[in-house]
């Protein structure tokens, strides 16, 4: 029951993004802008059923007047998976990657409480590609917590630097909820790819500030890319985020939705997109709400 499950799951959840390169992989500034070697996010939202029925809970629970007051602490439980050699035990990381995560949501009154954490060798769970049997076995086994609680895990990262679940998701796969990130993403690993400054005006590409782990985390609790719908009236289904074509993976202003029904250039220092960690550093006051709304329905009750 649970593989089949998560088959279908996975059709709405996986898709290649575009990212970044491994780093002992050699790659042209023209590669990187077309395909890079590693995706950036392997996150794609929910069915279009499912996105309606978020809508309708939303509006639901606005009618209602229903809202959490105050900061809402989110407990996490980190697991950091290595191999038989010891290759990604980044649990040294762990307090400076918890420092990132509440800088970034402190505007939105979360908090994150690290409530437990464990190093967990295991090569197959290493190397697990999204979706496999070897994931399902690693969530099944190392999860902790309810609908609430932030489950965090390090792997090698299948080719993604990071993905996760949607709140709406909780209830037909508790035990595959949670985020997975490359450990090479957590912050002071030294991540960072010279490129072009043609391309990028600093010449890097930085995933070594723990945005990753920020990035994912808002899909956890519910919000899409800010790319979303390209230049379409719900797109992100954020009204204060203007509409965004494609990702962005270079920070340098653009305004892919031109118009007047499309005011505004691209959000492109929104978490929610494609830039670097070192270009991305905010969430918008209706992301802000649709987190914590979301959180109010999906996660609270953990």
């Amino acid at each position: 029951m649970r593989a089949r499950s998560v088959v279908g799951l996975l059709c709405f959840l996986t898709v290649g993004c575009g990212g970044m390169a491994d780093p002992d992989v050699e790659t042209s500034s023209s590669a990187l802008k077309k395909r890079p070697g590693r995706d950036r996010c392997a996150v794609r939202p929910p069915s279009a059923a499912d996105q309606e029925a978020i809508e309708r809970d939303l509006s639901a629970s606005t009618a209602q007047a229903k809202a959490t007051a105050g900061v809402i602490t989110v407990p996490v439980h980190f697991h950091v998976v290595i191999t038989s050699e010891g290759v990604g035990d980044v649990s040294s990381l762990i307090p400076a990657q918890m420092e990132v995560l509440n800088a970034a949501y402190a505007s939105a009154g979360f908090q994150f409480q690290l409530v437990s954490q464990e190093v967990v060798t295991n090569d197959a769970w290493y190397f697990s590609v999204l979706g496999s049997a070897e994931e399902q076995d690693m969530k099944a086994s190392l999860r902790q917590g309810g609908a609430n609680a932030l489950n965090f895990y390090t792997t090698a990262g299948d080719i993604y630097l990071g993905w996760a679940t949607f709140p709406k998701w909780y209830q037909p796969l508790g035990f595959y909820d949670g985020v997975v990130v490359w450990w090479a993403s957590l912050p002071g690993t030294g991540l960072k790819i010279p490129v072009d400054p043609e391309l990028e005006p600093d010449g890097l590409i930085e995933y070594d500030l723990g945005d990753t782990g920020t990035h994912e985390v808002g899909h956890w609790l519910g919000l899409y890319h800010t790319f979303e719908g390209a230049c379409n009236k719900n797109g992100d289904r954020i009204d204060d985020t203007p509409a965004e074509f494609e990702p962005q993976f270079f920070c340098v202003e653009r305004d892919s939705c031109t118009g007047k029904k499309f005011p505004g250039s691209d959000p492109i220092h929104n978490f929610m997109d494609y830039v670097d960690d070192a270009c991305m550093d905010q969430f918008t006051g209706d992301q802000h709400e649709r987190m914590r709304k979301q959180w109010d329905i999906y996660r609270a009750r953990g």
